[in-house]
């Protein structure tokens, strides 16, 4: 598999691990991995949070499209923005949605950039779980594989998601 260029694509929900678990996988792959957000900011020097809530979500989401144009036929792991299957054309070797419970990958998300900028500043909580039920239909749909992560390390689940690969490879 390590000779065949793939491309395997994370998505879920801010918070769920998209980042931690794709520099795993990326290392137990031997492969490069790029983080979607991380480009945006090497686009634009705010943070992806500061771009959303001073120019506004229609203009982070033009933002994240060129950024995802830019590395659209890039092979390696690729960590997706949360909303980027929702609002961009994406195509990818391997989809791989990493589901989690809201509350934990919330809390993650807010511990490590803040509440995200699309939120109801009011009840942010509400306001990410009304988020996940819009997406989630997407994620399961445009996935080829689910990963629970739940209770689990970002080592096991790289893991889980290399053999995964690994057996897709083999049987294609």
């Amino acid at each position: 598999m390590r000779n065949k260029a793939i491309q395997i694509l994370l998505c879920g929900m801010p918070g769920c691990g998209k980042s931690v678990v794709g520099k795993t996988l990326a290392q137990l792959l031997s492969y490069p991995f790029i983080d979607l957000d991380e480009v945006i900011e090497r686009r634009d020097p705010r943070s992806c949070r500061d771009m959303a809530l001073k120019e506004g979500e229609e203009f982070f989401r033009q933002a994240e499209a060129e950024a995802w144009k830019e590395i659209c036929d890039c092979k390696g792991v690729i960590a997706l923005g949360g909303g980027t299957l929702h609002y961009c054309e994406v195509k990818g070797t391997y989809i791989v949605y990493l589901e989690g419970d809201f509350k934990t990958s919330y809390q993650r998300r807010c511990r490590s950039k803040g509440i995200p900028s699309y939120l109801n500043q009011k009840d942010p909580y509400l306001s990410y779980c009304q988020v996940a039920e819009r997406r989630l239909p997407l994620f399961k749909e445009r996935s080829d594989v689910t990963v629970c992560v739940d209770g689990k390390s970002p080592q096991e689940i790289a893991k889980e998601i290399y053999t995964w690969t690994f057996m897709s490879c083999c049987n294609t």
